[in-house]
C-alpha cells in the first residue's frame, strides 16, 4: 500500500507528539488524511521524493524545531516553482509579531498560536 493515495492529504511537521496527536485528530474530523513527521528535515526529505500530483493540500508546521525548522520547510517550498503554491500554515509557541520579519508577506497563509485546539484548525480550512 502506497503512503501517498489519490486522497487530499496535509503535511503536519512538529517535534512535540502531543501537538501532532491533536492534529491529526482535527484533521481527521475535518476529513483529511494527515501524514506526519517529528523533523523538518524528515519533510523536507519527503517533499522532495514527490511529484507535483502527490503534493499535500496544506502544509502545517511548527516555526521553531531542531533538525530543520518551519522557516526552512517555507524558504524550500517558496524557492521551487512546482511546489510555490502549496498553502503553509505556522503555529508556534511565539508571538507571531516576532517572525514578521522573517517571513514574506503572503508567504504564509496562516499563524496559529498553541496550544491548538480543533477550532483553531477548522477555522484554516473554512477560509
Amino acid at each position: 500500500m502506497s503512503l501517498i493515495s489519490n486522497k487530499s492529504y496535509v503535511l503536519v511537521v512538529d517535534d512535540d507528539e502531543l501537538a501532532l496527536h491533536i492534529l491529526r485528530q482535527s484533521l481527521t474530523k475535518l476529513g483529511y488524511d494527515s501524514i506526519c513527521f517529528d523533523s523538518g528535515q524528515k519533510a523536507m526529505d519527503f517533499l522532495s521524493s514527490l511529484d507535483a500530483a502527490t503534493f499535500p493540500v496544506v502544509i502545517i508546521s511548527d516555526m521553531m524545531m531542531d533538525n530543520g525548522d518551519g522557516l526552512d520547510i517555507l524558504q524550500m517550498t517558496r524557492n521551487n516553482p512546482v511546489m510555490a503554491n502549496i498553502p503553509f500554515v505556522f503555529f508556534s509557541n511565539a508571538n507571531q509579531e516576532l517572525f514578521s520579519d522573517l517571513i514574506e508577506p503572503n508567504a504564509c497563509k496562516a499563524y496559529l498560536k498553541k496550544p491548538i485546539d480543533f477550532l483553531k484548525v477548522k477555522s484554516i480550512f473554512e477560509n
